[in-house]
Parts: structure tokens; C-alpha cells; sequence
């Protein structure tokens, strides 16, 4: 795994953990913990993937990830 993905996923644990500690939506929480499991275990780099276009990731979680990526 490309060590941005490993930054990457971190970072949508750790937004997880926040959204569960302010008792946010848990559905939302729910999105970034899964998030982080698909993109820990993806064997391309996140930056690559973000670039061609991602159809399945949800808005909110490509711009963050794009954002991980190329800076916002």
C-alpha cells in the first residue's frame, strides 16, 4: 500500500472517531471508517486513482481524500 493511502486512511479513522465523539450522524462515521478500510487495503496510490476520477466514492469523502492528496 502507497504510504499516502496509509495517510489517507488514518486521517478518515481519526475524522470517524471525532464525528462519533460530537454525536454526529452515525451513518456518517459509518462512511469514513469504511472509507479508511478501502483505502488502506487499495494497491494503487490514492493521488492516481483521485486523478482518473472516482465514480464511487461519495463527494464529500473524494474532495476530502483530493485534498489529502493535492492540498486543498
Amino acid at each position: 500500500m502507497p504510504a499516502i493511502n496509509a495517510e489517507i486512511a488514518e486521517l478518515f479513522k481519526r475524522f470517524a472517531d471525532l464525528l462519533e465523539i460530537e454525536d454526529a450522524n452515525p451513518f456518517r462515521a459509518r462512511a469514513y471508517r469504511n472509507a479508511a478500510r478501502v483505502v488502506a487495503g487499495y494497491s494503487r496510490g490514492m493521488a492516481e486513482l483521485l486523478a482518473e476520477g472516482c465514480e464511487r466514492a461519495g463527494r464529500v469523502l473524494a474532495r476530502n481524500a483530493s485534498n489529502c492528496c493535492f492540498g486543498a
